[in-house]
């Protein structure tokens, strides 16, 4: 496991809350460590996350058991409490285990019907979504979706507001690829581009009327989690949020939950749309070079340095940001 100063301290989502049912053992990985997930059997028992590795001769814990409030190792029965403490030895059962006999174990929470974890210790609480809480607003969940790439490239390409003609041009239609300029905000909790929606009608001509009736904020609530807000005629406000787990240097998952002001029945005809959208952005990403995203010059002579235009403002400002912060995972 590499220790970003960063990314080790945020939130991170690693299953659904549904993955963990009492007696179940769900697997993960995050930062290069292997996890496993695991809930009590019991009433509201809460949901442990610990690595899997057995403190004894190195077994994965994942190979074995819950039986009722205990976890049972696959390989010599050793019996480990809720807290990851040893207490049972099957081969000694008259000796007190090893002080040492203790899982490294690590704090999560149950938040939009996903499971974050921190395996260091929190800069904050997991990043809010109000709108989730809104008993009028329509919700659907997407993913996790695989990318084999860094999951910095795959948060870029959300606020890369340059690409939505081309790489989304058949999904979301025609729409005017002229950039003007545009404001970034930029706060030490993250970042936001407020902006205007402009869509083409079907001669290619632009829509004054939606251009002045629909609104779109796009921010980064933390270094790896996406939230987008729209505000318009019909659907009222639409909202997702996006939270990116950084599996390896060059390998990330996908996780998004929406919220909508619309009629329940119309979630699958959205949810469809919105998971065409995120595999249109995920096949342009797996196809960037270098995987990881450059942070500075170019220190490969393979791939020469990337190019800037003042469209790509806030792509050069998140990446400034993530530098500024001392993120070393996923970046080059």
């Amino acid at each position: 496991m590499i220790e970003d100063p960063i990314l080790f301290n945020d939130w991170h989502v690693v299953a659904k809350v549904e993955d963990c049912s009492p007696g179940k053992i769900f697997t993960a990985r995050l930062l290069g460590e292997d996890l496993i997930l695991w809930r009590p059997e019991g009433p509201n028992s809460p949901i442990q996350v610990w690595q899997d590795y057995c403190p004894h001769r190195g077994a994965s814990l994942s190979l074995g058991e819950v039986c009722d409030r205990t976890l049972i190792c696959a390989y010599h029965g050793w019996e480990y409490d809720t807290a990851g403490k040893c207490k049972y030895i099957p081969a000694h059962p008259n000796q007190e285990p090893p002080e040492k006999a203790q899982i490294k174990t690590y704090q999560c929470q149950e938040r939009y019907g996903w499971v974050w974890v921190c395996l260091g210790s929190p800069n904050g609480d997991v990043p809010s979504f109000p709108i989730w809480d809104d008993p009028n607003c329509a919700k659907f969940w997407c993913g996790p979706l695989k990318c084999n790439a860094s999951g910095f490239r795959l948060m870029e390409s959300f606020v890369d507001i340059a690409h939505v003609p081309f790489v989304h041009r058949h999904s979301l239609g025609p729409s005017n690829p002229q950039i003007e300029d545009y404001e970034v905000v930029v706060t030490t909790e993250g970042i936001s581009i407020p902006e205007r929606m402009f869509q083409m009608d079907s001669e290619g001509k632009q829509t004054i009327e939606v251009a002045t009736s629909l609104t779109k904020v796009s921010s980064l609530l933390t270094v790896s989690v996406f939230t987008e807000t729209k505000q318009g005629p019909s659907p009222g406000r639409t909202a997702w949020l996006a939270a990116i787990t950084p599996v390896e240097e060059e390998k990330c998952l996908l996780w998004t939950c929406a919220a909508i002001d619309l009629d329940s029945s119309l979630v699958p005809q959205w949810g469809k749309m919105h998971e065409r959208l995120l595999w249109e952005d995920i096949r342009i990403v797996n196809s960037q070079r270098p995987a990881r995203l450059p942070l500075g010059l170019a220190t490969d002579s393979q791939w020469p340095a990337n190019l800037h235009v003042p469209s790509d403002r806030c792509t050069v400002i998140y990446r400034k940001w993530l530098k500024d912060k001392g993120v070393t995972f996923g970046v080059c």
